[in-house]
Formats: structure tokens, C-alpha cells, sequence
């Protein structure tokens, strides 16, 4: 029979493997050839060229701060394991240090990883802090020091919260958390220069983070829902991987519980017409979550970016920018309503041809407005006067309004065609 060390280390060991052939499965040898091997060739000769050649002068006029944020994605993102599955429930009111064994090895865990993460940031930051802004190695020891034990205690707390609460009381919670997390986190980074004061907040978080490693190692009654978070990490990586690599779509919601969109499945405008009641379903399927959602928000978030982007090198180009991204934004809500309308739901149903074209329309309508407002909005800000960003915001929802309607009834229309074809 195997103790409770090799049973941890022996699950360690086959989630490690697991978690290799999922990565193989998504990086074969020709994405390896073309993409990642060069990508860690161009990494080395620019980390090269940070230590031997000059640093480019506008990127020193930042202040240090912003280059000691990504010190913080440890903290933000740190997570713990307890290395439970279900079956531990029937040694686990016998053999209570079995359980704290595995807790234990969770925490030793979770610290070596935080701190393998912190020591590989401060070395790609290295030589930017060192020959950039002359800081010392010790300033710079012990901030990541302090880094580390935050990212320790933001684990623990994160998975406390997780465990020990539900339903919105948690994501109240986990946000709460997040963004004390964020502001200490800058805190730290403003102090980068005082690093005995580093050294006595190290100590006092430290003594914190040992008090709640403490209670967790002895804490058995969240273990249901400790074999649930286990098992939600477990399988994160390979089923992103499903998701990117084969379009799966996640399940929406558990059993049981409702979106946060719609909750009773209104609407934000009354629908006086059966078009609008299609294109009100199209609306809600679309922002209650899924694949389609996020490539809606990057999509959206990537065009603020190209706007502002473009708007300080040349006013031309931002200005054929908006139309370029009204016509991305156009093709893919008409075919996401061409989706949409050959899967399980509308199939279920009967809708005249009209209908279906006014409902793709009125989901046009609702989903492009908010992008080009957002988009023309952004652009304004840095090629107009202030008093003209909601001028431009109006024009560019109307753009948005208008190549979206022009692609839904083309798209219905060749759809229609096509269907009377065959």
C-alpha cells in the first residue's frame, strides 16, 4: 500500500504527463518548426541585445513602474491545489494526515512554482531595470522576494474564498481580492527603491500567509468542494486546448443556475414584431457567453487599440481604419446569425422568410452600434477636439449600423437563394 507521499507524487507525476501530451497534441513538429522554435531564437538575440546594445531611449522615458507590473502576474494569478479526488472520502475520516499531507505538498507546490515564475520575470526585466534605471541588485532581490511571499498568500486566500463561499458572495469576494491584490501589488512596485521596508512588509505577509496555511492544512470540511476545484484545474489546460484547436463549445451554465445576462430572459426594449423577437434571441444567445461572445469583446478590444494606435501615427489612416473594422464587424455577426439559425433552437421552429431577415437585422443593429461608437470614440480622442469625440461616436455607430445591415440582408438573402436551389 502506498504512503501518502508517494500517492501525491505518483498523481503529480501523471498530471505532469497528462499535461504534456496535451501540449504535444496542440504543437506538432511543424508548429514547432514555423512558429515556436523561432519565436525562442528571436527572444534570445533581443534579450541578447538588451544586455550588449543600447536600449532605445523612448521606451527609459516610462517610469520604472510600468516596468515592474509584470512582476505582479504572479500575485494576480497564483493558485493552490490540495491534490484531492473523490475517492479520498473513504480513507479520509481514518487516516487525517493523508489529507494534510496532500494539503501540505498543494502549498510546497504552489510556492516553488510562484517562485520559479517570479525568478524567470525578474530576468527577462533584468536588464532594462539594471541598465535602464540603475537599480540595484538588492532593491531589485527584494522586491521579487516580497513578490513571491504575496503571490504565496494570494494563493492561499484566493482558494479560501473559493471553498468557503458561493454563488455571487464569491465573485464579490474574488473581485474584492483582485483588486486589493492589484493596488498592493503597485504598492510594492513604488517602494522598489526602499528595500528594508520591502524586507519588513516580506515579514509581516509571511507571517500571515503562515497563519492560513495553517488553517488549511487542518480545515477537512471543505473537501467536496476541493475535489471540484482540483478537477476544474486539472482539466483547464486540455480543455482550452479543445476549445481553441476543435471549436467545442463550453457549456454555458451548470445545472440549475441562470446567466448574469437576461436572468429571466428579457430584453432591453420591448419586441413589438415576431422579427425582432427572432433577433432578440440571436442577441441574447450571443452575449450570455460561449466562444462567440469572446471573440465579440477581442474583436471590439483589439479595434480601440488599432484605433488609438493608428490615430498617433497618421489622422488618414485611423479614418480607414473605422471602415475596415465595420466590415469585419458586419461579416461576422452575418455569419454568426447563419450559425445561429441552423442550430438546434431556431430548427426547432418554423419562421417565415421575412422574419428571419428582420431578425437578422434587428441583431445587427444591436450587436454593431456599441463597436463603432467605441472604435470611432477612440480615434476621436486622438485626432479631434474633445467637444467632437461624440460626433464622432454617432458617426461611427451609424458606419457600424449601416455595413452590418448591408451584410445581414445580402447574407439572408444568398442563404435563401441558395436553400431554393436545392
Amino acid at each position: 500500500m502506498k504512503g501518502p507521499y508517494a500517492l501525491v507524487l505518483h498523481r503529480y507525476r501523471q498530471h505532469a504527463i497528462s499535461e504534456w501530451k496535451a501540449v504535444r497534441s496542440a504543437i506538432d513538429w511543424t508548429v514547432a518548426l514555423y512558429f515556436v522554435i523561432p519565436s525562442l531564437l528571436l527572444g534570445i538575440r533581443f534579450y541578447w541585445g538588451w544586455w550588449n546594445e543600447p536600449l532605445p531611449q523612448a521606451w527609459l522615458n516610462v517610469p520604472v513602474t510600468l516596468w515592474l507590473l509584470p512582476l505582479l502576474i504572479p500575485i494576480l494569478f497564483a493558485d493552490l491545489r490540495t491534490w484531492s479526488e473523490a475517492g479520498d472520502i473513504l480513507f479520509l475520516r481514518q487516516k487525517t494526515k493523508w489529507w494534510q499531507t496532500f494539503v501540505r505538498f498543494g502549498c510546497i507546490e504552489c510556492a516553488v512554482k510562484q517562485a520559479l515564475i517570479v525568478m524567470m520575470t525578474a530576468v527577462v526585466l533584468l536588464p532594462w531595470l539594471v541598465r535602464g534605471y540603475e537599480l540595484n541588485l538588492l532593491a531589485i532581490s527584494s522586491l521579487a522576494g516580497s513578490v513571491w511571499i504575496s503571490s504565496c498568500l494570494a494563493a492561499v486566500l484566493r482558494n479560501a474564498v473559493h471553498v468557503c463561499w458561493s454563488g455571487w458572495r464569491r465573485a464579490l469576494l474574488q473581485l474584492l481580492i483582485f483588486v486589493g491584490l492589484l493596488a498592493y501589488g503597485v504598492g510594492l512596485c513604488l517602494l522598489v527603491e526602499m528595500p528594508f521596508i520591502l524586507l519588513g512588509i516580506s515579514m509581516v505577509v509571511l507571517y500571515i500567509t503562515m497563519l492560513l496555511v495553517r488553517w488549511r492544512v487542518r480545515a477537512r470540511y471543505t473537501f467536496e468542494r476541493d475535489v471540484k476545484a482540483d478537477y476544474a484545474k486539472r482539466m483547464k489546460l486540455t480543455g482550452a486546448l479543445l476549445v481553441s484547436g476543435q471549436n467545442i463549445e463550453r457549456p454555458s451554465s451548470l445545472r440549475g443556475s441562470r446567466p448574469l445576462l437576461f436572468r429571466k430572459s428579457g430584453y432591453v426594449m420591448r419586441c413589438r414584431t415576431h422579427a425582432q423577437r427572432i433577433g432578440a434571441i440571436g442577441v441574447k444567445a450571443l452575449l450570455r457567453g460561449g466562444s462567440n461572445l469572446m471573440f465579440y469583446l477581442q474583436l471590439t478590444s483589439v479595434g480601440v487599440y488599432a484605433s488609438v494606435m493608428t490615430g498617433l501615427k497618421n489622422e488618414i489612416i485611423a479614418l480607414i481604419m473605422l471602415p475596415v473594422l465595420c466590415l469585419i464587424m458586419g461579416y461576422w455577426l452575418s455569419s454568426y446569425w447563419k450559425h445561429f439559425m441552423e442550430g438546434e433552437l431556431p430548427a426547432m421552429f418554423t419562421f417565415k422568410p421575412a422574419d428571419i431577415k428582420g431578425g437578422a437585422m434587428h441583431a445587427a443593429l444591436m450587436l454593431s452600434w456599441l463597436p463603432g461608437a467605441l472604435w470611432a470614440g477612440a480615434a476621436g480622442v486622438v485626432i479631434a477636439p474633445v467637444w467632437a469625440v461624440p460626433l464622432f461616436m454617432v458617426a461611427g455607430a451609424g458606419l457600424a449600423m449601416l455595413v452590418s445591415l448591408t451584410f445581414a440582408s445580402e447574407r439572408v438573402a444568398m442563404h435563401k437563394s441558395i436553400r431554393n436551389d436545392n
